[in-house]
């Protein structure tokens, strides 16, 4: 019985921590980036020409419809331009679904609709990269993430993403569900006790998992609960500064790496002070009556 137990908590180290891993991931690489376009984009594109986006730039709606338009490979030119040899200040995701979807737009409405983005240096990737070697940086490390040249833009172009609808529900939804997969994640994998064969095979998991030793099996004082709630309402807060003050979460210019640093804070802070309510209501339930 005693190694039932035992290999129970193993596996809520294990399932905890993939959920968790999942959700961060997922949250930081797509959900963070995909709300934040969302919100800066209207429920209807703002009609304009290649040579009104170029010469005024986005305002206030980042949803734009491009009319009289071709497409050269990825770089967008006035129909009438007819030496394409000119350099573009419009291109669209070099992806090749996202060029496919450029395409058939161009050749069924004879125009070009989606999220638009100036970029004026380095894109996401490059951006990401960045913060993530400086943070290792400051901590003793030696992490140098590459990443391929091609998507550094020194010169600044307005990067075309093809869509016909705004997705903000969507993009809502995803953004919760990762939010909760971290704290659920995090909750379950702090509950549970590693064996010795979970350190190695997940030893990740199993540092996470010494985070929650101060509050399982019915530990945790009044100090420990201040203490987390006070790293939690910290994280929270640095998230805040994050994706608010630093990334401009959901307005036209934000930067979106700074708001993907904020959505690790904030689930990580809610993480913590999830499992302070967690253990208070599960220490009551052990010491009322008849519990």
């Amino acid at each position: 019985m005693q190694f039932y137990d035992h290999q129970t908590r193993s596996l809520r180290v294990i399932l905890g921590g993939t959920i968790a891993i999942v959700g961060i991931v997922w949250g930081a690489l797509h959900a963070t980036p995909e709300l934040h376009g969302a919100l800066t984009m209207r429920s209807s594109p703002s009609e304009m020409t290649y040579e009104a986006l170029v010469e005024k730039g986005i305002t206030d709606n980042s949803f734009v419809r491009l009319v009289d338009v071709k497409m050269d490979n990825v770089y967008v030119y006035p129909s009438e331009q007819t030496d394409t040899k000119k350099t573009s200040g419009v291109k669209v995701v070099s992806t090749p679904q996202i060029l496919s979807a450029a395409n058939q737009q161009l050749s069924r409405f004879k125009t070009l609709t989606g999220r638009v983005t100036y970029q004026t240096g380095p894109g996401f990737e490059v951006d990401l990269a960045n913060r993530i070697n400086h943070v290792a940086h400051r901590l003793g490390g030696n992490l140098d993430l590459h990443v391929p040249s091609e998507t550094h833009n020194p010169k600044g172009l307005y990067v075309v993403e093809p869509m016909r609808s705004r997705n903000l529900g969507v993009a809502k939804y995803s953004f919760a569900a990762s939010l909760i997969a971290v704290v659920l994640g995090l909750a379950i994998c702090g509950s549970g006790s590693p064996s010795l064969l979970c350190c190695i095979v997940f030893p990740l998991f199993a540092i996470v998992s010494l985070v929650g030793l101060p509050l399982r099996y019915g530990r945790g004082s009044t100090f420990t609960h201040v203490l987390y709630a006070a790293l939690g309402m910290g994280l929270i807060l640095l998230a805040y500064d994050l994706m608010i003050t630093e990334g401009q979460f959901g307005v036209i210019g934000g930067d979106p790496s700074a708001s993907v640093f904020g959505f690790a804070a904030g689930s990580i802070g809610i993480a913590a002070i999830f499992g302070v309510v967690c253990n208070i209501v599960a220490r009551r339930r052990e010491f009322a009556p008849g519990g």
